[in-house]
């Protein structure tokens, strides 16, 4: 017998601010001018795909193979594999030039013509592991540049669909083995492994132009926890 779960979400929200609105509640760069405002959500994702199953293996007592009590039902029999697989795309970013503006914040001017994109977030697992000699840029960096001063507003967005956190991969994945003595007795054997193939997900990049570090993922270490198992029987009767 088996079980299937599986979802894919697909789509962009565009609004002018993620909390109510922008004007009275968060604080826009400028409120008297909301166009820099509207932009992607900060929480689109460009996909978001969840699959989840458990399929028991059709051998031992009661299935089509090996339907018996002897040694082959008792170790071909009863087991279960399940798996819970997640895979987001990244959320936006957002250019910040860090304090001034009207508000205490301001963002940085947009250079027109420079292509915005996003890196591959590969090269920064391979600065932190010593594969390249300087930490690599995650995006266009230089498609912006800071304002003559903190009084000067900045025109860039507050986000940028083709700017982007790094993507999410992680997969869950357990094992259970079912034992029958007699009519009475039975036992279980379960065996958890989470992000079972061990990913790396990078932090996301610096966004402070004002920063020597602008664009560099500075943080190391995982944002998704390293594989970790756990096992647990249990005794039934």
């Amino acid at each position: 017998m088996s079980k299937e779960l599986a979802s894919l979400t697909l789509g962009r929200t565009l609004s002018n601010d993620d909390r109510l609105f922008a004007a009275f509640f968060n604080t826009p760069l400028n409120k008297y001018d909301q166009r820099p405002e509207y932009a992607v959500s900060n929480n689109d994702q460009k996909y978001l795909v969840r699959f989840a199953a458990t399929y028991e293996l059709p051998a031992g007592r009661g299935k089509r193979f090996f339907n018996n009590n002897r040694l082959t039902g008792q170790v071909l029999g009863g087991w279960q594999i399940s798996a819970i697989l997640d895979y987001a795309g990244g959320t936006p970013l957002g250019i910040n030039a860090g304090g001034g503006g009207i508000n205490g914040f301001n963002r940085p001017l947009v250079v027109d013509g420079v292509e915005r994109k996003t890196f591959d977030y590969g090269r920064a697992k391979d600065y932190f592991l010593g594969k390249l000699s300087s930490p690599p840029k995650m995006f266009t960096t230089d498609a912006f540049t800071p304002t003559a001063n903190q009084y000067v507003l900045g025109n860039s967005a507050r986000n940028y669909a083709s700017l982007r956190n790094p993507p999410t991969r992680m997969e869950d994945i357990g094992v259970t083995k079912h034992f029958h003595f007699g009519e009475q007795v039975s036992a279980l054997l379960r065996m958890d492994y989470f992000n079972a193939f061990n990913r790396t997900i990078v932090y996301g990049p610096d966004t402070n132009i004002n920063d020597s570090t602008f664009g560099q993922v500075t943080g190391e270490g995982s944002a998704i926890i390293n594989r970790q198992g756990q096992a647990t029987f249990r005794i039934q009767f």
